[in-house]
């Protein structure tokens, strides 16, 4: 059997807040500490992560799926609902409209409509599905779903 390589000791104590990349919503916190992460102190973590972030209660935190390392412990989030505006007291706001929203993943406001009654008549496993047919990635929200399947689209009537 290979041999594993030590996990690096942390040189200090840290709360460590991970986001979507995509959405800007917390996922995540990594707790690393130097005396090392022993199961049972998961409780005095979750405290302390809710005294630095007091907009994750304490019981988000006692049903998140705890990954436990020799000095880091990773805390996932059930429900991966916390902006990071709503983090620093801020109320969260989308600063994007829906048609900016959209034209991030390519949908004109003329196709809005037609993204709107797709979402609405497929469920995502449909979608995933004829992406799959399709040979398209399947990752993704509905809309970039739908996205890719309309770009498919367009790309066969030219």
């Amino acid at each position: 059997m290979p041999k594993t390589a030590e996990e690096p000791r942390p040189d200090k104590f840290r709360i460590i807040p991970h986001y979507s990349p995509v959405t800007g919503i917390l996922t995540s916190f990594t707790v690393e500490d130097p005396k090392g992460v022993p199961v049972t102190r998961w409780r005095e973590y979750a405290t302390e992560i809710n005294k630095r972030y007091p907009a994750v209660p304490v019981k988000e935190l006692e049903e998140a799926k705890v990954q436990y390392l020799e000095y880091r412990a990773v805390f996932t989030l059930g429900r991966a609902s916390f902006t990071l505006e709503q983090l620093k007291g801020k109320p969260a706001v989308s600063e994007l409209s829906t048609t900016q929203r959209l034209a991030r993943y390519g949908v004109s406001e003329e196709d809005y409509e037609k993204v709107i009654e797709t979402d609405k008549k497929f469920t995502m496993n449909d979608l995933r599905q004829m992406c799959r047919d399709l040979g398209l990635a399947t990752g993704g929200d509905k809309k970039k779903l739908i996205s890719r399947l309309m770009e498919a689209e367009s790309g066969k009537q030219s």
